[in-house]
């Protein structure tokens, strides 16, 4: 699996802008946890989707970047680390431990 690094508020822009034409992924991590390390590794079925773009955004390097993602789609659970953007919006936002294959796959077109 191929993530691109989220670092700046232009790219997350950016990746609003391309939720138009297919899903973005991003999945929230903060580094020091061996927790969300591990979901990364082990998320259920990413690999198969294809059309979506992952990116990975560390939350204790762009603390403020990740504050920016969560007023935008109003993710105020910190326990919600992946997010799935479609048509400029936060379809999922559900701690990965607990996202399904079957439930990511539905927002596929």
């Amino acid at each position: 699996m191929h993530w691109i690094h989220l670092t700046d508020e232009q790219q997350l822009m950016q990746l609003i802008s391309k939720s138009q034409e297919k899903p973005q992924v991003i999945f929230q991590h903060s580094t020091p946890c061996s927790i969300t390390e591990t979901a990364k590794q082990n998320l259920p079925g990413i690999e198969k989707l294809p059309s979506a773009d992952c990116y990975f955004l560390d939350i204790k390097a762009y603390y403020s970047l990740a504050q920016k993602v969560d007023e935008l789609f109003h993710v105020f659970d910190k326990d919600n680390e992946l997010l799935i953007i479609k048509d400029g919006y936060c379809l999922c936002n559900k701690s990965t431990c607990q996202l399904a294959l079957q439930e990511m796959m539905q927002f596929q077109n």
